[in-house]
């Protein structure tokens, strides 16, 4: 569901078939904000594909990258990893809350 270009946008409205959305979204994060929003309750595990990063920032060119294209695709994984530990973090400690341990001490009674 991301990084998504304004090209890579633009391929998947053009293949999509009977179900029409907007895409108002460019990251995974924010596609799964705006689920939330919705009221849709997700439990996804997600990876970010080597293809969709390459194809968002050197699209659809069959040549090799640049050096400064390998760093944008670099920056845009350390992005991603960098938020889902967020993430993994702030699901955890929600986790603990709810279930009433110390998750500090690594979740003992």
């Amino acid at each position: 569901m991301g990084p998504l270009s304004p090209a890579l946008k633009a391929l998947a409205v053009k293949q999509r078939s009977d179900i029409k959305f907007d895409i108002d979204w460019t990251t995974l994060g924010e596609y799964l904000e705006l689920l939330e929003r919705r009221g849709v309750s997700t439990n996804v595990a997600s990876f970010v594909g080597a293809a969709t990063v390459r194809a968002h920032v050197v699209g659809f060119n069959n040549r090799k990258a640049s050096r400064q294209e390998l760093a944008a695709m670099q920056d845009l994984v350390r992005a991603r990893v960098r938020w889902a530990w967020l993430v993994a973090d702030r699901c955890a400690g929600e986790f603990c809350r709810y279930a009433g341990v110390d998750c500090a001490d690594g979740g003992g009674a």
